[in-house]
């Protein structure tokens, strides 16, 4: 959603397109200024079949106030057949592309999802830390356009899978989500409507097993402890989590039952899960989303 952190890697998505009769080969390149000294020249090499549209997905990495950045485009041969100038700044916050997140700020990024107050969080909650009081962002995103490699996650510090349809994301940015959670990256999966696929490498990649859905009745203990107005039961349909053999488990909220959400290590980077779709509370815990939420990103 155009935050970006200065100088750390950044997912961009260039989209190509032709009335070409015949196929083009070539390669397009993106440039921009990657700190007060350097610019950075990333390139991919594509071939465009006529009348298709064709997404190349880079990772690179933009200056504080970067002002431009340059796409060309080269035929096999390496001659110029097209470049473009886009600008990225603009005095008017109105017409800026890109916004920065500063160290003191919180950006989640989101894939899936946007509701039960997710997109909400900017306005409802502030980011404290050593590094001083900051703001809150959420930047969403399709899934057809989650980065392929892990680098497109380093700026963020968590990366939220809101129940998304997984048949839309594909195996190598599924393995990209693993490995940057694998290098220190941290993940909140919330599982909904949509199943894990069984093939998933994010099975492999989180500290639970996840079993079949049922219905479970949640504790009045754990909506206190999630913020949640406790006055009246809560029935949910959640799926069945257990800790993997000899996982440790950093925290989590049990129903009468079945565990409804955990935390855990994985590699260097920890996974956070949420085994239900937080929208079954209904309209009597909308004002109350805020705190919720913050407490599966604190954990």
């Amino acid at each position: 959603n155009g935050y970006y952190r200065p100088m750390e890697w950044t997912p961009v998505e260039v989209g190509l397109s032709s009335d070409l009769k015949e196929p083009f080969a070539g390669s397009v390149s993106l440039t921009a200024q990657q700190d007060g000294l350097n610019t950075l020249t990333v390139s991919q090499a594509f071939v465009l079949m006529p009348d298709v549209s064709l997404p190349i997905s880079f990772v690179t990495k933009f200056a504080f106030g970067a002002s431009a950045c340059d796409v060309t485009i080269r035929d096999d041969r390496g001659r110029v057949r097209d470049r473009i100038v886009r600008n990225l700044w603009d005095y008017s916050p109105q017409q800026r592309m890109l916004h920065a997140v500063q160290e003191q700020d919180l950006l989640l990024g989101l894939v899936g999802s946007t509701s039960f107050g997710l997109m909400r969080l900017p306005k409802e909650t502030a980011c404290t830390s050593a590094r001083g009081p900051g703001q809150v962002f959420v930047g969403p995103k399709l899934a057809r356009n989650v980065p392929w490699d892990w680098t497109g996650f380093a700026g963020l510090d968590l990366l939220i899978l809101s129940d998304p349809d997984w048949s839309l994301l594909k195996p190598q940015q599924v393995r990209a989500i693993c490995e940057w959670v694998s290098n220190g990256g941290a993940l909140l999966l919330v599982l909904g409507r949509h199943p894990l696929p069984q093939d998933s490498p994010l099975r492999d990649s989180i500290p639970f097993l996840i079993g079949e859905p049922r219905q479970v009745e949640i504790s009045p203990d754990a909506m206190n402890e999630w913020g949640l107005d406790s006055s009246r039961s809560q029935t949910v349909t959640g799926w069945q989590l257990s800790l993997k053999p000899g996982m440790p488990i950093a925290g989590g909220v049990e129903s009468e039952t079945v565990p409804l959400c955990g935390t855990g290590p994985v590699g260097f980077g920890r996974v956070a899960v949420v085994a239900f779709d937080p929208t079954q509370f209904g309209d009597s815990q909308v004002g109350r989303t805020a705190a919720f939420w913050t407490k599966q990103i604190v954990a």
